[in-house]
Formats: structure tokens, C-alpha cells, sequence
């Protein structure tokens, strides 16, 4: 029982973290490059760029799979569910990584790449592996 409690709250902490880039992708989605478009080069500055719509439907891929990574935690004999829901969000965010890593070299920003990558491997991963039975 504690590792499936472990598993659950694993679960849930990716499935905020995943609410938070939700949010943030919808945020920057909206925004764009608002008043800040210029002729640099980089999608940022375009705001017909397809990266805009990409990052969003990548960061709600990565949020609806938190979801099914909590349900297949909660129910038991549900290993490969969990499986593909991991596998599914590491996906996703390894694009939206590439994505957010190609909009120029001014922008920097690697190090948060990174760490956005390793919370859901470490998160995701864990959870599923300690739900296992």
C-alpha cells in the first residue's frame, strides 16, 4: 500500500506539473508575439508560425496524458496503460523541447528545457514504476 500511495502522489505532482505548462502553452499560445514582433529572425517573432499552434497541442497531449497516468495509478493491473501514458507525455515534451529549443539563439533558456524534461522523466517514470504490482 505505501508504494501505490507513492505511486498516486507521484502521479498527482506530474499532473500539476503538467497543468502548469498547460496553462503556460495556452498563455504564450494567446500572447504570441503581441506587441513584440520584429523582423529577427525565429518563429517567435512570426505570429503565424506553426511552432504556436505545436506548442499547445504538444502541452494538452502532455496534460491529457498526466490524466490517464493518474487513472491507470488509481486502478490496479494497469502496467501497460501507465506505460503508455508515460511514454506518451515523454514524447510530447521531448518535442516541445526541440520546439521551444529552435526559436533562436537569443532567447536561451536551455537549462529550463532541461529541468522541464527531467521533472517529467523522473515524475512519470517513477510513478509508473512504483504502481507496478
Amino acid at each position: 500500500m505505501p508504494r501505490r500511495l507513492a505511486a498516486l502522489l507521484l502521479a498527482l505532482v506530474n499532473l500539476v506539473g503538467a497543468a502548469v505548462l498547460a496553462f503556460f502553452g495556452m498563455l504564450a499560445d494567446g500572447l504570441r508575439c503581441d506587441d513584440n514582433c520584429s523582423i529577427a529572425p525565429g518563429w517567435r517573432n512570426d505570429p503565424r508560425a506553426w511552432q504556436w499552434h505545436g506548442s499547445l497541442v504538444l502541452c494538452l497531449v502532455i496534460l491529457a496524458s498526466a490524466f490517464v497516468l493518474v487513472a491507470a495509478v488509481m486502478i490496479r493491473r494497469t502496467h501497460l496503460l501507465q506505460s503508455v501514458a508515460v511514454g506518451v507525455q515523454l514524447a510530447a515534451v521531448s518535442l516541445v523541447v526541440l520546439i521551444w529549443s529552435t526559436a533562436n539563439d537569443r532567447q536561451g533558456g536551455f537549462a529550463t528545457l532541461v529541468l522541464i524534461f527531467g521533472f517529467f522523466v523522473s515524475t512519470g517514470a517513477a510513478a509508473a514504476i512504483s504502481a507496478s504490482d
